[in-house]
């Protein structure tokens, strides 16, 4: 990973913004430190991003945000 790389090459810190959809989902409440299971194939992309991001990094930000919902444009 390019960026990765040019990232300590100028000690700067490489951020990710990856997704929630990395862990099962459900009705459970997830705590930092737990281990991702996806069960999509994007949550599966991702998680396999943030493990090389984790592997390949010394200095390395992940932020995780939630599914955003909203007011939906489409008609009833």
């Amino acid at each position: 990973m390019n960026v990765c790389n040019s990232s300590e090459r100028y000690s700067s810190k490489f951020i990710y913004l990856s997704s929630s959809y990395v862990l099962g989902g459900g009705e459970q409440l997830y705590k930092e430190g737990d281990t991702p299971f996806p069960t999509t194939v994007y949550g599966n992309n991702l998680s396999s991003t943030e493990f090389y991001i984790q592997r390949s990094c010394l200095n390395y930000l992940i932020i995780r945000s939630a599914p955003l919902y909203g007011r939906s444009y489409g008609t009833r």
